[in-house]
């Protein structure tokens, strides 16, 4: 039995109920970024009826029948259509005039490779989906340990902290803000907590809080 009060929030990562698995059968995120190795999924309807399943290359790009090269690496889903209708636009007038549509999903889930450093359970490289978020790395991870802070969570991209998460908004409010989607090599950084405050006796929550 563990002696004195919990860490609260550390039973999120811990309790086994909620997992955060990022749900594999949605429709494709807007803000979804296509990186080498992403199949997509094209298809047009219309005046011109044709399907594509393409590979984007290791240096981003994809070859479309009768249209060419067209680089797409780095890009959102939403930004490779719009590239992808304007380049196929030469070859089917009809996209032009509205007669045909095309539309863009992803064929396949591919894996990308994030790094847990810091007071983290059990640190180290994560193999996870690319549809995954901050969360899903932190439970695969068994979340902050003893030291580690929940308020204060570094997400790193190119060196540069681009999302600091507070688990807290979540236990109390049920808001994921800034639980961005990971990127092939971003680091999760958990700092050490800066201070905590103990609540015993009467009260709902009997725990150590960070503040």
């Amino acid at each position: 039995d563990e002696i004195g009060p919990k860490i609260f929030g550390a039973e999120l990562f811990r309790n086994g109920s909620i997992t955060f698995e990022p749900n594999l059968r949605i429709a494709t995120p807007k803000g979804y970024v296509i990186g080498p190795d992403d199949k997509l999924l094209i298809d047009l309807t219309g005046d011109n009826e044709a399907s594509y399943n393409l590979q984007v290359s290791p240096e981003g790009v994809i070859n479309l029948q009768y249209v060419g090269r067209i680089a797409v690496g780095g890009l959102t889903i939403d930004q490779a259509t719009s590239k992808i209708r304007t380049a196929m636009g030469k070859t089917y007038p009809s996209l032009r005039s509205g007669r045909t549509t095309v539309s863009i999903n992803l064929g396949n889930i591919r894996s990308i490779k994030v790094v847990l450093t810091g007071q983290v359970t059990k640190p180290g490289t994560y193999t996870l989906s690319s549809l995954a978020t901050v969360y899903n790395a932190l439970y695969a991870s068994g979340g902050p340990s003893q030291n580690g802070s929940f308020r204060k969570i570094q997400l790193i991209r190119g060196n540069k902290v681009v999302s600091t998460i507070d688990v807290y908004d979540f236990l109390l409010r049920g808001i994921q803000q800034n639980n961005l989607r990971l990127q092939d090599q971003d680091v999760i950084n958990v700092p050490v907590y800066e201070k905590r405050v103990e609540i015993l006796g009467e009260v709902k929550n009997a725990a150590l809080f960070e503040v």
